[in-house]
Protein backbone atom coordinates (compact mmCIF):
# COMPACT_ATOMS: atom_id res chain seq x y z
CA UNK A 1 0.00 0.00 0.00
CA UNK A 2 1.68 3.25 -0.75
CA UNK A 3 2.44 5.50 1.74
CA UNK A 4 0.13 9.11 2.33
CA UNK A 5 0.70 12.28 2.94
CA UNK A 6 -1.53 14.67 4.68
CA UNK A 7 -1.51 18.51 3.89
CA UNK A 8 -3.49 20.68 6.49
CA UNK A 9 -5.78 22.65 5.40
CA UNK A 10 -7.43 26.22 7.12
CA UNK A 11 -10.14 23.81 8.01
CA UNK A 12 -8.73 22.02 10.13
CA UNK A 13 -9.15 18.76 8.19
CA UNK A 14 -6.77 16.22 6.95
CA UNK A 15 -6.83 15.91 3.50
CA UNK A 16 -5.09 12.56 1.50
CA UNK A 17 -2.19 13.24 -1.23
CA UNK A 18 -1.27 10.33 -3.05
CA UNK A 19 2.15 10.19 -3.41
CA UNK A 20 2.45 6.58 -5.54
CA UNK A 21 2.75 8.77 -8.20
CA UNK A 22 6.31 10.58 -7.72
CA UNK A 23 7.87 7.23 -5.69
CA UNK A 24 9.91 6.73 -8.48
CA UNK A 25 10.97 10.16 -9.36
CA UNK A 26 14.81 11.14 -7.61
CA UNK A 27 13.87 15.35 -5.82
CA UNK A 28 15.83 16.65 -8.28
CA UNK A 29 13.04 15.54 -10.53
CA UNK A 30 10.24 16.33 -8.12
CA UNK A 31 11.50 19.83 -7.74
CA UNK A 32 12.15 19.74 -11.60
CA UNK A 33 7.86 19.23 -11.61
CA UNK A 34 7.29 21.56 -9.43
CA UNK A 35 8.98 24.31 -10.70
CA UNK A 36 8.07 23.55 -14.80
CA UNK A 37 4.10 23.93 -13.13
CA UNK A 38 4.05 26.05 -10.38
CA UNK A 39 4.15 29.18 -12.07
CA UNK A 40 4.24 31.03 -15.38
CA UNK A 41 7.64 32.73 -14.53
CA UNK A 42 9.03 28.60 -15.39
CA UNK A 43 8.19 28.95 -19.00
CA UNK A 44 11.16 29.64 -20.66
CA UNK A 45 10.77 33.79 -21.84
CA UNK A 46 13.07 35.58 -24.09
CA UNK A 47 13.85 39.27 -24.09
CA UNK A 48 15.44 42.00 -26.54
CA UNK A 49 19.24 40.10 -26.53
CA UNK A 50 18.35 36.78 -27.31
CA UNK A 51 16.04 37.26 -30.20
CA UNK A 52 18.58 39.49 -31.74
CA UNK A 53 20.87 36.98 -31.54
CA UNK A 54 18.06 34.56 -32.86
CA UNK A 55 17.53 36.92 -36.11
CA UNK A 56 21.38 36.82 -36.62
CA UNK A 57 21.57 33.37 -36.53
CA UNK A 58 18.34 32.71 -39.25
CA UNK A 59 20.18 34.65 -41.42
CA UNK A 60 24.33 32.58 -40.59
CA UNK A 61 26.01 35.90 -39.33
CA UNK A 62 28.50 35.52 -36.79
CA UNK A 63 29.25 38.66 -34.29
CA UNK A 64 32.03 39.84 -36.97
CA UNK A 65 30.16 39.49 -39.98
CA UNK A 66 27.22 41.67 -38.59
CA UNK A 67 30.14 43.81 -37.62
CA UNK A 68 30.88 44.57 -40.90
CA UNK A 69 27.42 44.62 -42.53
CA UNK A 70 25.70 47.24 -39.84
CA UNK A 71 29.39 49.27 -39.19
CA UNK A 72 28.04 48.69 -35.53
CA UNK A 73 30.60 46.89 -33.57
CA UNK A 74 30.42 43.00 -32.79
CA UNK A 75 31.56 43.89 -28.88
CA UNK A 76 28.42 45.90 -28.70
CA UNK A 77 26.51 43.62 -30.61
CA UNK A 78 27.66 40.73 -28.51
CA UNK A 79 26.63 43.22 -25.55
CA UNK A 80 23.54 43.83 -27.06
CA UNK A 81 23.05 39.79 -27.18
CA UNK A 82 23.69 39.51 -23.84
CA UNK A 83 21.97 41.88 -22.01
CA UNK A 84 24.27 43.44 -20.98
CA UNK A 85 23.63 47.02 -23.26
CA UNK A 86 20.10 47.21 -23.21
CA UNK A 87 19.30 50.93 -25.07
CA UNK A 88 20.82 51.24 -28.12
CA UNK A 89 20.06 54.50 -30.40
CA UNK A 90 17.65 54.41 -33.15
CA UNK A 91 20.65 55.10 -35.55
CA UNK A 92 22.36 51.57 -34.17
CA UNK A 93 18.51 49.93 -34.50
CA UNK A 94 18.34 50.54 -37.90
CA UNK A 95 21.83 49.52 -39.00
CA UNK A 96 21.49 46.57 -37.03
CA UNK A 97 17.94 45.97 -39.00
CA UNK A 98 19.00 46.69 -42.88
CA UNK A 99 21.81 44.30 -42.11
CA UNK A 100 19.94 41.63 -41.15
CA UNK A 101 17.28 42.53 -43.87
CA UNK A 102 14.23 41.96 -41.06
CA UNK A 103 10.94 42.65 -42.45
CA UNK A 104 8.92 45.51 -40.74
CA UNK A 105 6.94 42.85 -38.51
CA UNK A 106 10.57 41.42 -37.28
CA UNK A 107 11.26 45.42 -36.83
CA UNK A 108 8.47 46.11 -35.11
CA UNK A 109 8.45 42.79 -32.86
CA UNK A 110 12.83 43.68 -31.80
CA UNK A 111 11.51 47.24 -31.35
CA UNK A 112 8.77 46.15 -28.12
CA UNK A 113 11.62 43.40 -26.62
CA UNK A 114 13.41 46.53 -26.22
CA UNK A 115 10.85 48.16 -24.04
CA UNK A 116 8.63 45.09 -22.91
CA UNK A 117 9.47 42.11 -19.83
CA UNK A 118 11.05 39.12 -21.30
CA UNK A 119 8.03 36.74 -23.46
CA UNK A 120 7.60 33.51 -23.23
CA UNK A 121 9.92 31.77 -25.73
CA UNK A 122 6.49 30.08 -27.90
CA UNK A 123 5.06 32.94 -28.14
CA UNK A 124 8.36 34.56 -29.47
CA UNK A 125 8.78 31.38 -31.73
CA UNK A 126 5.14 31.70 -33.22
CA UNK A 127 5.83 35.29 -34.14
CA UNK A 128 8.93 34.12 -35.81
CA UNK A 129 7.04 31.61 -37.83
CA UNK A 130 3.62 33.20 -38.48
CA UNK A 131 4.32 36.58 -40.36
CA UNK A 132 0.86 37.84 -40.57
CA UNK A 133 0.94 37.93 -37.21
CA UNK A 134 0.55 41.48 -36.19
CA UNK A 135 3.10 43.34 -33.26
CA UNK A 136 0.29 44.66 -31.80
CA UNK A 137 -1.16 41.19 -30.78
CA UNK A 138 2.00 40.62 -30.00
CA UNK A 139 1.72 43.23 -27.58
CA UNK A 140 -1.61 41.90 -26.39
CA UNK A 141 -0.88 38.53 -26.06
CA UNK A 142 2.18 39.43 -24.23
CA UNK A 143 -0.01 40.81 -21.41
CA UNK A 144 -2.87 38.82 -21.38
CA UNK A 145 -3.84 36.83 -17.74
CA UNK A 146 -4.67 33.30 -18.37
CA UNK A 147 -7.42 32.13 -16.16
CA UNK A 148 -7.19 28.03 -17.84
CA UNK A 149 -4.55 26.84 -19.90
CA UNK A 150 -2.05 29.06 -21.14
CA UNK A 151 -0.41 28.21 -24.65
CA UNK A 152 2.56 26.44 -24.23
CA UNK A 153 3.64 25.52 -28.07
CA UNK A 154 3.97 27.77 -30.40
CA UNK A 155 1.14 26.53 -32.97
CA UNK A 156 -0.90 27.49 -29.17
CA UNK A 157 0.30 30.32 -29.41
CA UNK A 158 -0.38 31.44 -32.97
CA UNK A 159 -4.03 30.11 -32.86
CA UNK A 160 -4.42 33.13 -29.70
CA UNK A 161 -2.59 35.72 -32.07
CA UNK A 162 -4.42 34.78 -34.71
CA UNK A 163 -8.15 34.92 -32.63
CA UNK A 164 -6.90 38.48 -31.00
CA UNK A 165 -6.47 39.59 -34.41
CA UNK A 166 -9.71 39.09 -35.59
CA UNK A 167 -11.59 39.41 -32.53
CA UNK A 168 -10.27 41.80 -30.70
CA UNK A 169 -7.97 44.15 -33.13
CA UNK A 170 -10.53 44.04 -36.01
CA UNK A 171 -13.12 44.95 -33.67
CA UNK A 172 -11.45 47.69 -32.52
CA UNK A 173 -11.17 49.28 -35.68
CA UNK A 174 -14.72 48.97 -36.75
Amino acid sequence: MPVQATHKFPTKRARPVRTEYFRDLSTIQKTQLYAQYSSPSSYPMIGFGDALKRFREDRGLSLRELDKLSEVSYAYIQRLESNDKTAPSDDKLEDLFSALKLSPQRRGLLKCLLTMPPVPDALFEAMFQHPPASVDAFIVASRVSFRGTRPTTAQDWIAKLDDIDINILQNRDH
